[in-house]
């Protein structure tokens, strides 16, 4: 009698841990199943937000770094004249889209750094394809600046001289932020370090608010 209520018991046990191992066992496969399609769904994410970047950069001289010649990219417009409130810019460069997606709510601002760093409002521009392209050396794209308060015609007259950031603004089709930022000199001073003068490439692009 002792014996069989030994033998069941132990058979009882027996099967509940068989249970509980058959659970944790599905648990386990379970939450890697989920930790796969986790990773699967990022991936293919990652993936689709990489088919669908743009990457917008001024080319100027075919393509190849003017170095010494950035100077000469930027200039004041005859047609500065006509308008009360806008001035305009004159930059014989090619504005290209080299990404794999198109490049919306595009628009470019300037940065004055050594005119306690004024920055320009951004001026909107049309969408731009992969692909695409506007503007030359011998026809450059003109640009509207706006004359307010803080920027003048004084300023606006010097600005040949000064030393400037050209900023590309753009998002893709999911509403993610980028920028292209152009450079006037090779060497210039870091905006996060003002103290040091550090080589800067014609551009360098960034994700996020500019």
């Amino acid at each position: 009698m002792l014996g069989s209520f030994l033998y069941n018991w132990q058979t009882l046990i027996a099967g509940g841990l068989a249970v509980l191992a058959a659970a944790g066992g599905g648990l386990i496969a379970y939450r890697a199943g989920r930790i796969q399609a986790d990773a699967t769904k990022n991936s293919a994410r990652k993936q689709l937000l990489a088919n669908a970047k743009p990457i917008c950069v001024l080319m100027p001289f075919d393509g190849v770094d003017p170095w010494d010649k950035r100077d000469a990219l930027l200039s004041i417009s005859e047609d500065s004249s006509r308008s009360q409130r806008f001035r305009v810019v004159e930059l014989k460069c090619n504005l290209r889209n080299v990404g794999v997606g198109p490049a919306l709510n595009l628009a470019i601002m300037f940065r004055f750094l050594d005119m306690n760093g004024y920055s320009t409002a951004p001026w909107d521009l049309s969408p731009l394809y992969p692909g695409d392209c506007r503007g030359e050396a011998s026809h450059p794209l003109k640009i509207p600046v706006q004359i307010l308060e803080g920027f003048n015609d004084a300023d606006f007259s010097q600005i040949e001289g000064k030393l400037w950031e050209i900023v590309l603004l753009y998002k893709d089709v999911f509403g993610n932020q980028f920028y292209s930022v152009h450079h006037k000199s090779p060497y210039q001073v870091d905006k996060f370090s003002p103290s040091t003068a550090v080589p800067q490439p014609w551009v360098i692009f960034g994700e996020g608010q500019f």
